[in-house]
C-alpha cells in the first residue's frame, strides 16, 4: 500500500514539475531541478533522520503519513528523471499546433503531451515503486510495532532469527517482480517503451 500510494503521488507531483522545468524559463529553475533531484545523491539514512527530526517538530512522525512523505521525497526524482527527456522541442511544436487548432491546455495535455511522455511515466513509475518497496533506511525511522513495512520486518527478523523464511520471502519478491514485468510487457509492451525512449 505504501509503495503504491507513494508512486502515484510521486507521478502526480513529478509530471507537473517536469513540465514546468522543461517548458518555462523562470529564476531559480536550475536550483529547483537540483533540489528535486538531490534525493538521488543524499543517503536515505540522512533523509530518514531529517524527516524524523522535522516530523517531531510538527507532529508528523511514526505514522503512515510520515512514511508516505518520506517515500515520495526519495522516489520522485526517478519519475522526474524519466519524464524530463521526453519533453523535447519537437513535442513542444505539437503542443503549439494543438493550441493553434483550438484545443485548450487540458485537451492538449491529455491528447498530445501525455501520450508522448507515457513511456517516461511508466518506466519512472516502475523504478519509483521498486525503490519504495525495498526501502529500509528511511522507513526504519518512522515505523512502529503496528506500522512496519516488509523490508523493515525482514531487516529486524534477520538480526534475531536464522531460518529459511527470509529465503522464501525473497523468492516470492523476485517472483512478484517477474510477474509485474511480464504483465507490463503484455499490456504496455516493454519493446515499445524502449523504442520510444
Amino acid at each position: 500500500m505504501l509503495a503504491t500510494a507513494a508512486t502515484l503521488l510521486a507521478i502526480l507531483l513529478a509530471v507537473p514539475a517536469a513540465l514546468a522545468i522543461a517548458r518555462f524559463a523562470f529564476p531559480g529553475r536550475d536550483t529547483l531541478s537540483a533540489v528535486l533531484m538531490s534525493p538521488l545523491i543524499l543517503p536515505h539514512v540522512v533523509l530518514g533522520a531529517a524527516l524524523l527530526q522535522y516530523g517531531t517538530a510538527i507532529g508528523l512522525t511514526r505514522s503512515f503519513a510520515a512514511l508516505l512523505v518520506g517515500h515520495v521525497v526519495i522516489i520522485m526524482p526517478f519519475v522526474l528523471r524519466a519524464v524530463l527527456p521526453q519533453l523535447t522541442d519537437e513535442q513542444r511544436s505539437l503542443e503549439e499546433a494543438s493550441a493553434d487548432l483550438g484545443a485548450g491546455p487540458l485537451a492538449t495535455f491529455f491528447l498530445v503531451t501525455l501520450p508522448q511522455i507515457r513511456s517516461g511515466i511508466v518506466s519512472g513509475g516502475i523504478f519509483a515503486f521498486i525503490s519504495s518497496w525495498i526501502n529500509v533506511e528511511l522507513s526504519i525511522f518512522n515505523t512502529t510495532a503496528q506500522l512496519t513495512t516488509i523490508p523493515v520486518k525482514l531487516f529486524n527478523y534477520v538480526q534475531y532469527t536464522i531460518d529459511p523464511t527470509i529465503a522464501a520471502v525473497s523468492s516470492i519478491t523476485i517472483l512478484v517482480a517477474a510477474v509485474v514485468i511480464v504483465v507490463l510487457d503484455l499490456t504496455v509492451g516493454l519493446d515499445v517503451l524502449s523504442e520510444r525512449r
